[in-house]
C-alpha cells in the first residue's frame, strides 16, 4: 500500500493572494483544517492550517508569539514576518512555507513516521513538486481498516490467527482499535498506530508467538497519544 492508494485526491486549495477571510471560508465550508497553497502551475508554496490563524487581533486571540528573550536574539526579517503572520490579509503572509511534503510511493507507515517526527497533521503528496492529493492522520488510520483479509482456501485459518494474534495484543497492553492485522497464506502484516517503539516490537513479539512459520512484516508506525485520538480531520 502506497500513499497514491489512500490520499485524499480532490484537494481543496488556496492562491498565495487569496484573503485570510476567504481560507477562513474555504476551512469552514469543506470542514478542513488546512489548505495547500499552490501557484499557478500547481507547485505547492505552503500551507494555511487553523493553528496559523490562531493568533489574530480578529479573533481576539492575539498574544505574544515570541518569549522576551527569543525576541532579543531574532533578526529584524523574523519580527516582520511574526508581525506579518497576525497582521497580513493575504495566504503567502499567514502561510507555513516550504512545508514538509511526501510523494505517491512512500507506504502509509513512512508518513506516519513523518507526521510523527515534525508535529504535523497532514503532508501534501507531490508529482515533480506538484500537488496530487494529500494524507492526514485520518487518511493514515483509515486505512490501517482497509487493508482486506486474505480470501480463499485458507481463510478460516487466517482468521483464526488473526483472532489469536488480537488477543495477544491485547495482553502486551496494545489497544486493539488502533490496530489491523492481516493474515496472508506466507506472511502476518501489522498496521496501526501505538506510542512507543517498544509497543512496536511487542506488536511483532505478539504475532510470531502465535504463529512463527509466516514471516511478520510491521508496518506499526509510533504517533504520540494526541494524534492518535485526534486523527478524524484533515
Amino acid at each position: 500500500m502506497k500513499a497514491r492508494d489512500i490520499m485524499t485526491v480532490d484537494v481543496i486549495t488556496a492562491s498565495p493572494d487569496d484573503s485570510v477571510q476567504s481560507l477562513v471560508a474555504a476551512m469552514l465550508e469543506h470542514r478542513i483544517s488546512a489548505l495547500p497553497v499552490v501557484d499557478a502551475e500547481g507547485r505547492v508554496l505552503g500551507i494555511v492550517s487553523e493553528g496559523d490563524l490562531m493568533n489574530r487581533p480578529e479573533t481576539q486571540t492575539r498574544h505574544k508569539s515570541r518569549s522576551w528573550w527569543l525576541q532579543l536574539l531574532a533578526g529584524p526579517a523574523d519580527q516582520a514576518n511574526d508581525f506579518l503572520k497576525v497582521y497580513g490579509n493575504k495566504a503567502r503572509d499567514v502561510m507555513t512555507s516550504s512545508p514538509v511534503t511526501a510523494t505517491e510511493d512512500e507506504t502509509p507507515a513512512e508518513i506516519a513516521r513523518k507526521l510523527e517526527r515534525h508535529r504535523i497533521k497532514r503532508v501534501p503528496i507531490v508529482r515533480d513538486g506538484k500537488l496530487v492529493g494529500i494524507v492526514s492522520r485520518a487518511n493514515l488510520l483509515r486505512s490501517f481498516g482497509q487493508v482486506a483479509q486474505q480470501q480463499g482456501p485458507a481463510a478460516a485459518d487466517a482468521t483464526s490467527t488473526r483472532e489469536a494474534i488480537m488477543d495477544r495484543l491485547g495482553d502486551a497492553g496494545i489497544r486493539s482499535n488502533w490496530v489491523n492485522v492481516i493474515v496472508t497464506a506466507d506472511t502476518i502484516e501489522l498496521w496501526g498506530a501505538v506510542e512507543t517503539q517498544v509497543q512496536v516490537d511487542a506488536a511483532a513479539a505478539a504475532a510470531r508467538s502465535v504463529d512463527p512459520s509466516r514471516r511478520i512484516v510491521n508496518y506499526m508506525a509510533v504517533m504520540d497519544r494526541h494524534a492518535i485520538a485526534g486523527y478524524g480531520g484533515v
